[in-house]
């Protein structure tokens, strides 16, 4: 294989953007846009702000491996950082850089890891979970399978069940992104054994818990995703 190729690696926006853009940018015959791309245009409307706060929230009500506060700020350390809290069992990795997946491809920064049980690997297992600047869940009558916990207890035991809500079906560029990182955690061999499930904590404001914020637990194999048909 062309070694180019073989440490040709792209992170969870490329899974989640257009596959034309994507090809696009790397492309070097092809003239660069002058328009930010997707991950600074969070940034700029507020996603950072917001993931900062929420980040900050988890730090002061939990017991957490903080790797924001790592002297080295290069990404190898980060992602050394990262392993290390892996292989030691650390409850919850903030900021966490997960080893780069040379044979998939893939690079990627993670919000959170929460451990959940082991892998089949028996290693420590882990979910991962992003902040999004956007509402996460919709009602939904009769729903009562829907997953979420709140911020000052993370752990997958300690979920309630929010009846009569439900992830919103047009979720398919985030639901990309945390099977992108889902993939990278399998590849390190530290995807829990207990399913492909993911935390999104979104704006999102449910009765039960007041003014908190929450994690929207959900399954990577639920059929969420809704494709184009004529029929």
């Amino acid at each position: 294989m062309d070694p180019l190729v073989k440490g040709f690696v792209l992170d969870a926006y490329a899974a989640r953007s257009c596959p034309v853009k994507t090809h696009n940018l790397f492309d070097p015959t092809i003239p660069r846009p002058e328009s930010p791309d997707e991950s600074l245009g969070e940034a700029f409307h507020g996603g950072r702000a917001f993931e900062k706060l929420i980040l900050d929230q988890i730090v002061a009500q939990n017991s957490v491996t903080d790797i924001r506060d790592l002297p080295e700020r290069s990404w190898s350390a980060r992602q050394q950082a990262c392993l290390q809290a892996m292989e030691r069992g650390d409850g919850i990795i903030v900021d966490a850089v997960l080893p780069v997946d040379f044979a998939g491809h893939r690079s990627g920064r993670v919000d959170l890891l929460v451990r959940d049980g082991k892998s089949h690997e028996g290693k420590y297992g882990y979910r991962p979970v992003e902040v999004k600047l956007q509402r996460i869940l919709e009602r939904r009558p009769g729903s009562s399978e829907q997953l979420v916990s709140q911020l000052n207890d993370l752990s997958p035991a300690a979920a309630h069940l929010a009846d009569g809500w439900k992830i919103k079906a047009a979720k398919e560029r985030t639901l990309l992104q945390m099977s992108h990182y889902w993939r990278m955690l399998e590849a390190c061999g530290h995807a829990t054994s207990n399913g492909p499930i993911v935390g999104i904590i979104g704006q999102d404001h449910l009765p039960q818990f007041g003014p908190e914020y929450v994690v929207t637990w959900t399954n990577l194999e639920d059929r969420m995703i809704r494709t184009f048909s004529r029929t």
